[in-house]
């Protein structure tokens, strides 16, 4: 099964300076294994941070070790 990761200016959207508290989402959905849901939350990271590349990519969380 394929864990998918949001990642702002390539950094995991978690850690993400650019990423304030309150969009940061609980559980985590940088790690999820349903890809819409990473996508959907992509989509409103880009909508408010224009000037940001925010992409969704395959593969093991570095922050948790995976």
């Amino acid at each position: 099964m394929s864990v998918w990761h949001v990642q702002v200016n390539g950094v995991p959207a978690c850690t993400s300076p650019v990423i304030t508290e309150e969009e940061r989402l609980e559980p985590p959905v940088c790690g999820a294994r349903n890809r819409q849901r990473a996508e959907e939350y992509a989509a409103m990271l880009r909508e408010r941070h224009p000037g940001e590349a925010v992409e969704v990519v395959e593969h093991g969380c570095p922050m948790r070790g995976e």
